[in-house]
């Protein structure tokens, strides 16, 4: 979410920032999109086209290799109720039912709080 309080609405909470992306290109990177599908939910893709669905802007700029100070950026997938989740921790939904997709790139990392 691009911002804090967006999910509010729909019952979600935030829980500080998980990543940072870069503001500018940088050498080995790309952009990332935020999108939305019809029904509403957000999520980030590294497709200009958002995969078929709303691009809403470009997110900003990750590294496309691993390196120093940069962590792995995964998108996961809940097939039940069609969430993405963009984490730097692989295993952050799984008790929800989200599943890897893919790396979308790396990002760099800060403090990410323990889950509720």
């Amino acid at each position: 979410s691009l911002n804090s309080t967006e999910g509010f609405p729909y019952g979600y909470g935030s829980e500080g920032i998980g990543f940072h992306v870069f503001t500018n290109p940088i050498p080995n990177s790309h952009l990332i999109y935020r999108c939305i599908i019809p029904r509403g939910k957000h999520f980030i893709s590294n497709d200009v086209n958002c995969e078929g669905n709303i691009r809403e802007g470009a997110y900003g700029y990750v590294r496309n290799t691993d390196g120093p100070n940069v962590v792995p950026l995964y998108r996961l997938y809940n097939s039940k109720n069609g969430d993405h989740l963009q984490t730097t921790d692989l295993t952050e939904g799984s008790r929800f039912g989200y599943g890897f997709e893919f790396v979308l790139g790396y990002v760099s990392p800060t403090a990410i709080p323990k889950w509720r």
